[in-house]
């Protein structure tokens, strides 16, 4: 088996931008929707995720709405067994397979998506999740 592990840092600045995305992905795919329903399906930062989520056929897009990426890694390991493919099971720990990279490890990549944030990106304001 081969198991690619991703991730991708974001700064986010204004969680209220995420969470308008996250409504403007709603509206997109339920066109006829009030705004008394676009707020109440999409209230907060977790149902925003869903909603941008939902919108993309269940794939990150990049560039994430409201949120500047700020590093990227990519992992391909030799696993020894598959995740579980149905609907409802999820491993128990989905990423374990990246404690046997040593020995299972067989190319990573690495990306610096905003090399003028050297010492990191800049701190957050109050109000995030």
């Amino acid at each position: 088996m081969l198991s690619i592990l991703t991730r991708t840092d974001h700064h986010v600045e204004d969680f209220g931008q995420l969470v308008e995305a996250g409504r403007a992905a709603y509206r997109m795919i339920h066109p006829d929707a009030g705004e008394d329903e676009v707020r109440a399906e999409v209230p907060d930062v977790s149902r925003a995720l869903y909603e941008i989520l939902h919108a993309n056929d269940d794939q990150p897009p990049l560039p994430f709405p409201a949120a500047k990426p700020i590093a990227g890694l990519i992992w391909f390991l030799s696993t020894r067994e598959a995740m579980p493919t149905g609907l409802h099971d999820s491993p128990e720990d989905p990423f374990g397979v990246a404690g046997e990279a040593d020995e299972s490890l067989l190319y990573a990549h690495r990306h610096l998506y905003v090399t003028a944030w050297r010492n990191g990106p800049p701190p957050m304001r109050e109000g995030g999740p």
